[in-house]
């Protein structure tokens, strides 16, 4: 019996292994892109959060009340997710901000 075989058997899970790694190395930056992707979109969300707060602080009657900024983050980071999905519209925005 000879072993003609075996180099065929090394070399299919050569390529197997080869192909586990390059694709473990595909999700792993797959994942980091979409980690990173939702970092850059709360950082913005929180800059133009920081700014109409602090707009709105500055122009309104003195002894107004507000909500915490966190409303004003969940509101920016809510707008920008709607924008990004293209669902942004005339006809949509009262949708949006719920007065439909």
């Amino acid at each position: 019996m000879t072993n003609s075989y075996l180099p065929w058997i090394t070399g299919a899970f050569g390529l197997l292994g080869a192909l586990i790694g390059a694709g473990a190395s595909v999700l792993t930056i797959y994942f980091q892109l979409k980690i990173q992707d939702r970092r850059a979109l709360l950082r913005q969300a929180t800059e133009l959060a920081q700014s109409d707060y602090r707009y709105r602080v500055e122009h309104a009657p003195p002894g107004t009340p507000f909500p915490p900024i966190a409303v004003f983050i969940a509101y920016e980071v809510r707008l920008l997710k709607f924008m990004e999905k293209g669902r942004l519209t005339p006809a949509a925005f009262p949708a949006f901000i719920g007065r439909a």
